[in-house]
């Protein structure tokens, strides 16, 4: 629930959890692709302009339609494992990306364009020079 570093965040699971470059603004703000995941507090040892590193496991992201807000991304593969279907691709600037869809909706098919929408309350952050887990307040 609480990886130490990346690797042991990407060595646990299946499929892997994604992990996606982001960027701190000078109002605190964390995005990726320019889009809004989370805030920090002013207090945090990470100041604007800082990078890192967004874990988030395929169980807590969905997949939205290009209309609503979401890190724009494209299917580029479906997994069909009965009781669910694992749908993947790549974010616009090319992270990839894995989410676990329920087995009784229709996935997109590959080459649909998305939204990719993380849970805000089950992001992991890491340093993205060490890998290792930032606190987060």
């Amino acid at each position: 629930d609480r990886p130490a570093n990346v690797f042991v965040a990407g060595f646990v699971g299946t499929p892997p959890i994604n992990l996606w470059p982001a960027t701190i603004d000078a109002d605190h703000t964390v995005r990726v692709d320019g889009v809004e995941l989370a805030t920090t507090s002013a207090g945090s040892t990470r100041s604007g302009g800082s990078c890192v590193t967004v874990g988030v496991r395929p169980e807590s992201v969905r997949l939205v339609t290009v209309d609503e807000p979401g890190i724009a991304a494209t299917v580029g593969w479906v997994e069909d494992l009965g009781h669910e279907h694992v749908v993947g691709g790549a974010l616009a600037t090319g992270a990839s990306f894995a989410v676990r869809w329920p087995g009784e909706r229709k996935p997109p098919g590959r080459g649909a364009e998305v939204r990719v929408c993380p849970d805000p309350a089950h992001l992991h952050w890491f340093d993205p020079s060490t890998g290792e887990r930032i606190p987060w307040p």
